[in-house]
Order: C-alpha cells, then structure tokens, then sequence
C-alpha cells in the first residue's frame, strides 16, 4: 500500500486512511462529509477542520475524497454543500457519486437560499431580521469554518444532478417545519428548522 497521510501502511491494510476500512468487516460503509464535531457511530466521519483521534474519522477534504470507486452505501452530507465554493460544486457533488456504490444512497441537506431571498425581500429592516437573515445566507461567521460560499436552490440542484446523469429527489422546507429523521441523523422532535431547507435523496 505504501505510504498514507504519512504513515507506512501494508498491502492488506484495512484501515480508514487506506479507503478500504467497514464496520465490523460486514456493515454497510457510511459516510459523514463535512462532520464537524458531530461524530456519528458507525459511520467514517470526514473533515477537513478538525483532526480527532478517532478510529471513526479521517481528515480530508470534501471536494476529495480518499475512497476508491464504488466505496460507500450511504453519505450523508448535512449542512455543508453550501461551504463548498461555487467553482467545485458540480465537481465535488460528481466525487460524492463516485464513492457511491450502485444501488447506495446520497442524503444532502442544506439552506435554501431562494426562502431566504424571498424572507429579505418581503420583510421591512429590523436589526433583528437583518442579522438572523444574514447568518442564514452568509453563515455564522463565528470562526472562519463558518461561512457560506454557495447559494444552494432546487433549481441548481435539478441542474446539477441532470448535469451528471443523475435522478435526485429533491424536496424543499419551509422555515418552521419540524425536523426530517435520516440513517445516522435523527431530528429533534422539540426543534424545527431554523431557516429554510433543500433535502436531497438521490439512489446511484
């Protein structure tokens, strides 16, 4: 195998670094892109800001990923394809389906920004509104690992996936709506959304 991220690592190595690592050698393999410090059992947790001493985690970028082809039954990208700059979305969304295995299952969530356009238009100036809006649209901005780069759409989206081939279901929410449950990720029952919401479940 070689060398790894810089450790030294054998021919039959079955480990995350190496692309080739499952739970327990049978579960299917699901990802967590974009984790933050939301590490999910069960799941190879992938970011690019943080470097846990995990077994569950590696670090990597999004836009690309350290997997072989056909890699992963689920990936599960929740609230980050907005941090992703608007050059690389089309090839970052093509690297995700590229780790999918044929039959796997992709889940992106994301702020819809036509919700939050339409909020700003339609709504007179308050500081309130002012600064809740603009997190939603430009992130919290609170280190620099929380800033939007891309307004996400169900219209990108439709163009997106008709783009690389792909059939996605994409379902919208309004702001106010309770949380959707997925694999790995189950919504508080007491929250609702903050902001508008894209949902994306697409099958390879």
């Amino acid at each position: 195998m070689g060398t790894v991220n810089g450790e030294e690592h054998k021919e039959d190595c079955h480990c995350i670094r190496c692309g080739t690592w499952s739970v327990n050698g049978s579960k299917p393999i699901k990802l967590n892109l974009g984790c933050g410090r939301d590490l999910l059992e069960d799941f190879i947790n992938v970011d690019i800001y943080y470097d846990f001493k995990d077994n569950n985690y590696i670090w990597s970028d999004v836009r690309k990923l350290p997997f072989k082809d056909n890699y992963a039954d689920y990936i599960l990208a929740r609230e980050i394809i907005e941090h992703i700059p608007t050059k690389d979305l089309i090839s970052t969304l093509k690297e995700w389906i590229r780790v999918l295995k044929p039959g796997g299952r992709l889940v992106i969530t994301c702020p819809d920004f036509n919700q939050m356009a339409e909020e700003w238009l339609a709504n007179e100036f308050t500081p309130e509104i002012y600064f809740e809006l603009a997190q939603g649209i430009y992130g919290n901005q609170q280190t620099d690992k929380e800033y939007h780069l891309s307004p996400m759409t169900p219209q990108f989206f439709k163009y997106a996936f008709g783009t690389l081939g792909m059939d996605a279901n994409i379902s919208v929410y309004p702001r106010g709506h309770s949380m959707q449950n997925y694999p790995g990720y189950k919504g508080d029952p007491n929250r609702v959304y903050r902001f508008g919401q894209i949902h994306i479940d697409l099958t390879k």
